[in-house]
């Protein structure tokens, strides 16, 4: 959000909500379409691997190349 307008901000917010809502609906929806096959115990099971998916991803997607990326550079006096 830095270096945007005010203008720009309501877009990006939207986008920002409809991967959050869709990231927990269509997960519930399909588990929701297979609860007539799979178990309780299953479906949870299902959820347990995605969720680590998505976390071993986050965490490589995440990750900085660059070591000294984050450091501020001194102020010179």
């Amino acid at each position: 959000m830095y270096g945007s307008t005010l203008a720009d901000r309501a877009p990006i917010f939207s986008v920002v909500y409809l991967l959050s809502y869709s990231g927990a609906t269509i997960p519930a929806h399909i588990a929701g379409q297979l609860s007539g096959t799979f178990s309780l115990p299953q479906i949870a099971l299902g959820y347990g691997g995605l969720a680590l998916v998505a976390t071993l991803f986050t965490v490589l997607a995440a990750r900085n190349p660059r070591s000294g990326a984050t450091r501020d550079p001194q102020p010179s006096e």
